[in-house]
Parts: C-alpha cells; sequence; structure tokens
C-alpha cells in the first residue's frame, strides 16, 4: 500500500471518528431538550398536579445524576 492511501484512510477515519461525535454530541443534546420539554409540562397532564410533576421532575433528575 503506497504511503499516500496510508495518508488517505488514516484520514478518513479521523474524518469519521470527528464527525461520530459530533453527531453523538448533537444528539445527546436534542434528546436532553426532549426531555426538560416534557418535564415542564408534566403538569398539563390531566391528573398529574403540581406536587406529583416536582416529584417525577425530582426523581428524573436524581436518575440522571446516577448515569452520569
Amino acid at each position: 500500500m503506497s504511503d499516500n492511501r496510508v495518508k488517505q484512510i488514516f484520514n478518513s477515519r479521523d474524518s469519521f471518528k470527528a464527525g461520530f461525535e459530533v453527531g453523538a454530541r448533537r444528539q445527546k443534546e436534542s434528546g436532553n431538550q426532549i426531555l426538560l420539554d416534557i418535564l415542564c409540562r408534566l403538569n398539563e397532564i390531566p391528573g398529574v398536579g403540581l406536587k406529583t410533576a416536582a416529584k417525577i421532575d425530582k426523581w428524573v433528575k436524581e436518575q440522571s445524576y446516577n448515569i452520569q
């Protein structure tokens, strides 16, 4: 394999890895935003009052800290 081809393959791997990392980060940010939107609207669900919404919000936040 020529040096030029080796450099091309190496650059392709780096580019793929960089693109993958950017995509993963954006997907995580998007998922976090969706979760926050849902948590902000919990009290709009029939039967869920402010106290229950606060409990759910607290529980979800505790779970996310345990995952990290």
